[in-house]
C-alpha cells in the first residue's frame, strides 16, 4: 500500500488478509474500511475495498442460497424391452 496508513489500520488489514472465512474476513475489511483515512491518496485503497467487500457479500450470499439437487418424484425411468 502506497497510503501512510495508522498503526491499528494496518493491523487490521494484516489480519483481514490472513482470514480464511468469509464472514470473519468481510468483518475486518468493514472494520479496515472505517479505520482509515479518506482523502485524495486512498481513492484507490477505498474503490478496491468495496469492491472485496461486494464480493465478498454475493459469496456469502450465494453460498446461503445454494441448495440440494432437486429431484422430481413424478417422474418416471423407462425401462424394459417395450416404451411407449
Amino acid at each position: 500500500m502506497v497510503t501512510n496508513l495508522p498503526a491499528k489500520a494496518k493491523s487490521i488489514w494484516a489480519k483481514a488478509m490472513m482470514a480464511k472465512e468469509p464472514e470473519e474476513k468481510l468483518e475486518l475489511l468493514k472494520q479496515f474500511y472505517s479505520s482509515f483515512p479518506k482523502h485524495k491518496a486512498t481513492e484507490r485503497l477505498e474503490v478496491q475495498i468495496k469492491r472485496q467487500i461486494k464480493k465478498l457479500e454475493e459469496e456469502i450470499e450465494n453460498k446461503k442460497r445454494k441448495h440440494g439437487k432437486v429431484i422430481n418424484i413424478w417422474n418416471v425411468k423407462k425401462e424394459g424391452d417395450i416404451q411407449i
